[in-house]
């Protein structure tokens, strides 16, 4: 990840994995540790996006622009896949379509569970998630983020 603040926050979530890992023969404990996580991978994906975006249009436009674009994409929340998708392609149709054809449906599913998970747990519902599962959808959201980085920001 070449963004610093993403790349921080991905290793803080890398070493708390660890960590869990460790101590996840409890059952229950391992549960909750589940939630937990899937609502900081949420955080990751929000802060990702968001980093993601900015750098694209530091890059590619007058500092204006940039600034404009770093409040707007502020304000934008639940990114599921398909918004990821519509916003890359207010910047650019084509850049679409290519991201998205890179990113296979296991991966986009992975996403949306992460994402959809979080917006239970924060509201109180019961969620079935394993230790396991968020791992899993943890390294999958990963290989996606750095798809968009790659396109975007390469």
């Amino acid at each position: 990840m070449k963004n610093v603040t993403v790349a921080s926050q991905k290793n803080s979530l890398d070493d708390l994995f660890k960590k869990v890992s460790n101590f996840s023969s409890d059952a229950e404990l391992s549960s909750h540790w589940a939630r937990y996580l899937c609502v900081l991978v949420y955080g990751l994906i929000e802060i990702t996006m968001r980093e993601i975006l900015f750098d694209y249009a530091k890059n590619k436009s007058a500092p204006q622009v940039a600034n404009f674009v770093r409040s707007r994409v502020r304000g934008v929340w639940n990114w599921n896949i398909e918004k990821l998708f519509e916003t890359i392609a207010l910047f650019d149709p084509a850049m679409r379509t290519s991201v998205e054809s890179l990113i296979d449906q296991e991966h986009k599913d992975a996403f949306n569970s992460i994402v959809g998970n979080r917006h239970k747990i924060t509201h109180g519902e019961s969620v079935g998630i394993s230790f396991s599962q968020i791992q899993e959808y943890y390294g999958k959201v990963i290989k996606v983020i750095e798809i968009i980085e790659k396109e975007l920001n390469p």
